[in-house]
């Protein structure tokens, strides 16, 4: 018996295929699947497969009347460019596990606008990698990606920008180095305090 991988409507990720759709379509794109039709509608629609489908793609009219008497449908799929394909789905090896969790490489980008050449920004970097981690648990690389070319600002200017946004900015230490220093003295001060309650307990009993 005959058998055909038939992936359900809407099913969307990567999918495998024989030739030669493996060299038409990228395994490594997510496609959805649109529609599952059967050569016979496509015809009665008059839609042409023969020459649509198994001619464009390289196939032949045997290939076409093989899968017309093994009643092979045909998978529309759609890229996420917006394309559509349509594939016999005995040309189909693979489809997409629609059980598991789909995952997807993700960037936060954030326009500062124009800032000094010279502008330190490590805090901010800091600040931003450990507010990741707090809220995802993600180690994640903070880089700085340059959007313009360099323009001169004239030293009146900048001075008046830079002034402004010293007294906008309240905030000059990552979080972390704050905990850090708050914490040591925090310790420094848990220190005297016990050596004042042995110097009571000892010495005013």
């Amino acid at each position: 018996m005959l058998e055909i991988l038939i992936p359900p409507i809407n099913t969307k990720g990567n999918f495998s295929f024989k030739e030669p759709f493996d060299t038409l379509l990228k395994e490594d794109l997510e496609y959805t699947v649109t529609s599952v039709r059967s050569l016979s509608d496509l015809v009665n629609s008059e839609e042409d497969p023969l020459a649509g489908i198994y001619v464009a793609s390289g196939l032949t009219e045997e290939d076409y009347k093989y899968d017309v008497d093994n009643n092979i449908p045909i998978v529309v799929l759609l890229s996420e460019a917006g394309n559509y394909y349509y594939v016999p789905a005995n040309r189909i090896t693979s489809i997409p596990k629609v059980e598991g969790v789909r995952y997807q490489d993700k960037i936060l980008a954030i326009h500062l606008g124009s800032l000094p050449v010279i502008k330190n920004l490590d805090t901010l970097k800091e600040v931003i990698k450990q507010d990741v981690y707090d809220i995802l648990g993600v180690e994640s690389q903070i880089e700085v990606v340059l959007a313009s070319a360099v323009k001169l600002v004239s030293k009146e200017d900048d001075k008046l920008y830079t002034n402004l946004l010293e007294n906008r900015a309240t905030v000059n230490k990552s979080y972390r180095t704050l905990y850090k220093e708050t914490k040591e003295l925090l310790d420094d001060r848990e220190i005297v305090i016990t050596k004042l309650e042995d110097y009571i307990k000892t010495n005013c009993n």
